[in-house]
């Protein structure tokens, strides 16, 4: 979770208007928050986007129409669930994770969301699984996130 409060050690947002913004633009059930909440929890590095990036990102593809999606970087699987659930029934995401305990992780909060029929989360180094999932594509969107 990169510290939306400050930018360059200058702060901009109070964390009273950051959470004001989470729960209005970007609310949380309670898979999202099991999800947003895990680097916390489980001493994952906080470096997970936003609530308000990531609802941004489920508005893009639903923009585009995306169908199929390619994220690289999943830690505990927050964004995933937001793509996901921007996608249509007959959408999928395949997201890469290096960490064997993140996409462990990542899993079981994806489960937790009913979305594990939409989500493939691969694990191992992205740069050996790009040419393996090239089949599934094209892609969509690509989001880089590592």
């Amino acid at each position: 979770m990169a510290d939306p409060q400050s930018r360059s050690g200058i702060r901009y947002l109070s964390p009273e208007i950051v959470e004001y913004l989470r729960q209005v633009h970007a609310p949380h059930d309670a898979a999202l928050e099991a999800a947003y909440e895990a680097p916390g929890r489980l001493g994952l590095p906080p470096i997970q986007v936003g609530p308000q990036e990531a609802r941004l990102l489920g508005l893009l593809l639903r923009l585009v129409g995306a169908r199929k999606v390619l994220e690289i970087g999943t830690l505990a699987g927050y964004s995933a669930i937001w793509m996901a659930r921007a996608l249509p029934e007959d959408g999928h995401l395949w997201t890469l994770e290096l960490s064997s305990v993140h996409a462990r992780v990542a899993r079981e909060n994806i489960a937790s969301a009913g979305l594990s029929s939409k989500v493939s989360v691969v694990e191992g180094r992205a740069l050996d699984w790009l040419p393996k999932l090239a089949d599934k594509g094209p892609f969509d969107a690509v989001f880089m996130d590592a």
